[in-house]
Formats: structure tokens, sequence, C-alpha cells
């Protein structure tokens, strides 16, 4: 089995594995158990499946079966799937906040977040379009409390 590597941070991965000295014989391939679809290419010998990985351990075996016999080999691959972290920073939290204005401004840090649409910002049912600095991870906007 040459890919996917042993830990991975996605969800999804493609298995590639050369399969030798099959002629004529049948490939069963599992993950963590489940029998799922394959494609075996017989001239270039390349066995491919995609996976959609467990959080944690998963295990991929392929099963080669011809005349002669069979083997078995397994593949361990852990799928570290961290959950994302916001922490309000502003305004802080259990303090009274005071201003002289209807809006109130707000950052908060985010961690294990790329993206602006991985975010959602609500305050009191209302949806919030902040801003969001990819390199810092830092969420920031106003509210208007009208």
């Amino acid at each position: 089995i040459t890919e996917p590597t042993d830990v991975l941070t996605t969800k999804k991965a493609r298995l590639i594995a050369k399969v030798l000295q099959l002629q004529g014989g049948t490939l069963q391939v599992k993950l963590n158990n489940t029998i799922i679809t394959h494609q075996y290419n017989a001239n270039s010998r390349v066995l491919t499946a995609d996976l959609e990985l467990s959080v944690g351990a998963n295990v991929v075996s392929i099963q080669a079966i011809n005349k002669c016999g069979d083997t078995t080999v397994f593949k361990n691959i852990e799928y570290n799937c961290i959950p994302p972290t916001v922490v309000i920073t502003y305004p802080v939290s259990g303090k009274k906040y005071e201003s002289q204005s209807n809006e109130v401004n707000f950052t908060a840090t985010a961690i294990n977040i790329s993206e602006l649409s991985q975010i959602q910002v609500l305050v009191d049912g209302v949806v919030l379009r902040p801003a969001f600095n990819k390199s810092t991870g830092v969420i920031s906007g106003r509210y208007d409390m009208k």
C-alpha cells in the first residue's frame, strides 16, 4: 500500500496499492472491516479506492486470492480531526460592558479555522458579517444594538 500515509488530517483519502501475481484472482478491500468499492487495473497492477475515514484509528485491509492461495495486507491510518476553537476576547465575558453608542465592537480568536465561510457570528439570533484575518485567526466586527 503506497498511499495514503499513516496519519491524515482529512476525512477523505485515496488508497493506492500495487498488487502482484493476481492472474485470474480476486481482490477484497475493507475499511474498518467493511467491504468497500475499489478499482483494479490489471495492466498496471494498481488498485485504487476512495476512503472515508472515521476520527481516530482506521484499518484498511486488502485480500488477494488466486489459485495458489491468498494473502492479506493491513495498513493502519490515523485520522486526526481537531475541532475548531473560538475564544471571545472582547468584550470580556462576565464583565459589564458600557458604551456611549449603540454599537458594540467584538473580537475573538479562532483556532483550526482557515476560511471566513467556516465562521458564523450570531447576536440575539442576528447573523453578523465579521472580518477574519487568516494569518492571525482574529475575528472582528461591530454590532448595532438598536
